[in-house]
């Protein structure tokens, strides 16, 4: 990194950025990948299954670590002639800065996904009590429950992290600063390192932007009148328990550590293709392929497809088998 405190080099584009974050992206995972294959030989493949986002986690840290908090430039900046400085004057981040930034960047995000769904609850509920009254939250079957139902179902949409991170990217199309939400909550923006000729200014990628607003607009007008159509239905129709709506968990555990227990299995079949070892609470997908009940379970929340062959799998149509 330049050892002058500020810089007056323009201001990166957004195929520049992007540019650079997918370079970026790519040694993280070839960084996580190391570390897999060695805690796989090491620990075994059932604790690097249960703690793959972890282990990702500490690969993304680990790099972060060695580059930006270090004050150096990462391989996607230096790759593309770009460093970040601050978005007012344009000087050099502190080493407090660039560790807030590596935190927000890594652990945040981490934390944020884990209690996202708790905290969205919350608002939800502080809405209902706020905009309502007690007789009024209890008589969903009124014209207000149908309100008040579409609505929810609408805030539970708009408090998607999904959609959030939607709207943001959408702006930095438009903007092209802040391609991240931690460089945004700090101030940095990537500059150039370098003096641009005229024949290389880049073009930006407002048209994304206003492509990603159109169908961000029409998804939500989709959902609106989905949800509209199905609110008279919804309260005519007996309404589900939480115990109906949860995953079909099986209720005794099978092992075929036992050579008794389901002996249709043919013994090549029997270990979990996961985990390595004898399926616990075995269980099938569409396709037919057999795993332990919690593996495929962690599996298909982080990729809803079969291990095996690709298949597209959801957990409600995964059936644990008995004897």
């Amino acid at each position: 990194m330049p050892d002058q405190d500020d810089y007056n080099f323009p201001f990166a584009a957004q195929p520049d950025i992007i540019r650079a974050n997918q370079k970026d992206a790519y040694f993280q995972g070839m960084l996580h990948e190391q570390f897999s294959s060695l805690v796989q030989n090491i620990l075994g493949a059932r604790w690097l299954h249960h703690n793959s986002r972890e282990l990702k986690l500490f690969s993304e840290i680990l790099y972060l670590s060695l580059t930006t908090l270090a004050g150096i430039r990462t391989l996607g900046e230096e790759y593309t002639d770009m460093l970040y400085a601050d978005s007012k004057n344009r000087s050099r981040p502190t080493l407090k800065r660039r560790a807030a930034f590596v935190f927000s960047s890594t652990l945040l995000p981490y934390i944020l996904v884990k209690s996202w769904p708790k905290i969205r609850e919350r608002l939800k509920k502080t809405w209902i009590a706020r905009s309502l009254t007690p007789r009024e939250q209890s008589q969903p079957s009124t014209r207000l429950g149908q309100v008040r139902n579409t609505a929810l179902r609408t805030l539970n949409a708009a408090l998607s992290l999904e959609n959030l991170y939607a709207v943001h990217l959408a702006v930095f199309y438009f903007s092209g600063a802040y391609y991240s939400l931690s460089k945004r909550l700090w101030n940095l923006r990537y500059i150039f390192t370098r003096k641009l000729q005229p024949h290389e200014q880049r073009a930006g990628y407002e048209v994304l932007g206003a492509l990603l607003m159109v169908q961000l607009a029409a998804r939500g007008y989709l959902y609106l009148s989905s949800s509209s159509e199905s609110s008279s239905i919804s309260t005519s129709a007996p309404s589900l328990t939480s115990d109906e709506k949860q995953l079909p968990t099986p209720t005794t555990t099978t092992s075929l550590d036992d050579p008794t227990s389901l002996a249709f299995i043919p013994p090549q079949s029997r270990t979990c293709t996961l985990c390595l070892s004898p399926m616990t609470d075995p269980t099938s997908t569409p396709c037919g392929h057999l795993f332990c009940w919690e593996c495929i379970q962690d599996w298909v929340r982080e990729k809803p497809e079969c291990p095996l062959c690709r298949q597209g799998v959801r957990m409600s149509e995964a059936v644990p088998l008995r004897g």
